[in-house]
């Protein structure tokens, strides 16, 4: 507990003295599950429905396991900084991520973990013909990959996913969606093959 001197009075998942708050029992057999699938696939999955708590079922999981940083956040741009502090609420200050706002954004080598955007990585031609969009290269030195509304790389053919795709080679990868799929079963394939390729292995 971050406030250690409070003799915790819970009503459900929030301390009436001190405000802190802990996970509901269905959240913790979410990040048990999540360290089993870790343990014997390349990564694992939360597809709970919206309001459940999938976020904090991956942070949980990464709180006990930090030899997984450092951690790149793959979100939609809106929710970012929500991220950023979905992280120091429940892990601590120690941590302190990088938002990476733009592909001009210097990396911070350091940094126990990123939140980037679906899109950065997506290369663009600027006013003046030069190529912008930052190279997945830059976080080769992550462990692992976490995927909020992994939905958004249905499409197995389209360069967002092939890019998601080289992102995760050789990382853990904890995907999240509320969604998986929309239309079609196929659509879930390229999650499924990023999280355990040899049970997965083509569409």
């Amino acid at each position: 507990w971050r406030n250690k001197d409070c003799k915790h009075e819970f009503d459900l998942n929030r301390c009436k003295k001190c405000g802190e708050s802990r996970l509901f029992p269905f959240q913790v057999e979410g990040s048990r599950f999540l360290e089993t699938a870790l343990a014997v696939n390349n990564g694992g999955a939360i597809f709970d429905e919206m309001g459940l708590g999938k976020t904090i079922q991956a942070l949980a999981y990464l709180k006990y396991h930090n030899e997984n940083q450092p951690v790149i956040f793959v979100l939609k741009s809106a929710i970012k900084v929500q991220w950023w502090k979905e992280c120091i609420k429940w892990l601590g200050p120690e941590w302190l991520g990088q938002v990476i706002d733009s592909a001009k954004t210097f990396i911070i080598p350091q940094a126990p973990c990123y939140f980037v955007s679906f899109d950065i990585f997506t290369k663009r031609k600027t006013k003046s013909g030069s190529m912008t969009g930052k190279s997945v290269d830059d976080f080769a030195h992550c462990k692992t990959v976490v995927i909020d509304e992994c939905q958004q790389i249905k499409n197995p053919d389209s360069a967002r996913t092939q890019m998601i795709r080289r992102l995760c080679k050789g990382k853990k990868v904890i995907a999240l969606s509320g969604t998986p799929w929309k239309n079609r079963g196929g659509e879930f394939f390229s999650i499924l093959n990023m999280l355990s390729p040899m049970k997965f292995p083509s569409h």
